[in-house]
């Protein structure tokens, strides 16, 4: 009597090979990076060739346009990365991506992506880096984003490829970001930035109030000034006069009688836009042409 013989199938472990003609990983495609939740945000286009369902990327950082890169995280099956460690108010970082599959072929590092790093090294504008953060092309263009945190607005500027921004000298502080766009329409932006202007007091040494029209009155002009008080004293320390109006001066009278020649001490309260107060005192020469 025959007895059939039964089949059994055994199925091995994965096993990587070379074999002839085999495609290494070329090196990752686009990698953007841009300022999301006040941290870097990176995310990788996988190689065109020598890809696999399972991988690693290996992230490598440089904490400046012209720093040396060194490795800071793995991602593995995943292209996207949140640099944690990062704080994109104080510089610009560079990324750079290595691919690897699972049989151990690593691709050629991608070309540098670096963050928009938004400041200002002038009192009276803004300005940001100019490295891309796309890693397949320089920037095409800048944006800057003005906003408006009372009532929730944001108005755009076309800059160009310009890489600083004056804002309007009647602005004391405003909220800017920009928007790096790429050749095929991509968006990265940088890290958000308030630049806000000092208010200024001008005050004038002395005054002459003899009536021709000219420096009748002593008279304090400020910059961004919401708020004022300004009191004139006598040699004694005595108040001879006071206003809360920034557009009024001393006339060089006391009680409606001509003030005599001489020093004068005064004391100015001020308060600006944005809530700071400033203080200002000295003394003034009132002097009368014969």
């Amino acid at each position: 009597m025959n007895a059939e013989v039964g089949q059994a199938t055994i199925i091995s472990g994965p096993v990587c090979v070379t074999g002839v003609g085999g495609d290494a990983p070329s090196a990752p495609g686009n990698t953007v990076v841009s300022i999301e939740n006040n941290r870097p945000r990176l995310v990788t286009t996988l190689p065109l060739t020598g890809t696999a369902t399972s991988y690693t990327l290996a992230i490598s950082r440089a904490n400046s346009p012209t720093g040396s890169f060194g490795q800071i995280s793995e991602q593995f099956s995943n292209n996207t990365f949140i640099d944690q460690d990062a704080n994109p108010n104080i510089s610009s970082y560079c990324y750079q991506v290595t691919y690897q599959n699972t049989c151990g072929q690593v691709s050629p590092p991608s070309q540098p992506a670096c963050t928009v790093y938004l400041s200002s090294n002038s009192a009276d504008g803004i300005d940001w880096t100019s490295a891309t953060p796309f890693s397949d092309a320089p920037s095409a263009g800048y944006t800057v984003e003005i906003l408006d945190d009372l009532n929730g607005t944001t108005r755009v500027i076309q800059v160009g490829m310009d890489t600083e921004y004056t804002p309007d000298p009647n602005e004391q502080s405003q909220k800017y970001r920009i928007v790096a766009t790429s050749n095929t329409g991509v968006f990265s932006y940088s890290n958000y930035f308030t630049l806000r202007r000092s208010s200024r007091i001008l005050v004038p040494d002395a005054f002459t109030p003899d009536g021709d029209g000219m420096n009748d009155t002593f008279v304090a002009k400020g910059v961004f000034v919401e708020r004022f008080r300004m009191t004139i004293f006598d040699r004694w320390g005595g108040v001879i006069y006071s206003t809360t109006d920034r557009t009024l001066g001393w006339d060089g009278t006391i009680n409606g009688t001509m003030a005599q020649d001489g020093k004068y001490g005064y004391y100015i309260e001020t308060e600006d836009q944005t809530g700071e107060k400033t203080v200002r005192s000295g003394s003034l020469l009132l002097i009368r042409r014969q």
